[in-house]
């Protein structure tokens, strides 16, 4: 999150908000879900052990990088396929969280 508000402060001191996109990805997808995320494990700890809870973990760090670093890139001028290879990689950690949160519903 730390890194997105420091992103938003830089679009605005330079006056290009071109990547406001991204930007916007980086903070909701990897500070809000994280967020959420970490209250989830905090609350129902027993959830946070084991090979799911990396995999989530691991899946959702690699997804969020992937995807702001793909529609960073496609705003820029690039080809779209590494923001659509992120989005589908967050998608599976979305799911796997989905799956940690149904093992663990009580």
């Amino acid at each position: 999150m730390l890194f997105g508000m420091l992103w938003g402060i830089q679009m605005g001191m330079v006056g290009d908000h071109s990547q406001m996109p991204s930007h916007a990805h980086l903070n909701l997808v990897g500070g809000v879900l994280f967020l959420i995320f970490g209250l989830f494990y905090h609350c129902v700890p027993e959830s946070a052990l084991g090979f799911y809870c990396r995999a989530h973990y691991w899946l959702s760090l690699i997804g969020v990088v992937t995807m702001v670093a793909g529609t960073a890139y496609t705003i820029a001028g690039g080809h779209h396929g590494l923001a659509i290879l992120g989005s589908f990689i967050t998608l599976a950690a979305m799911a796997l969280f989905g799956v940690v949160v149904i093992r663990h519903r009580g």
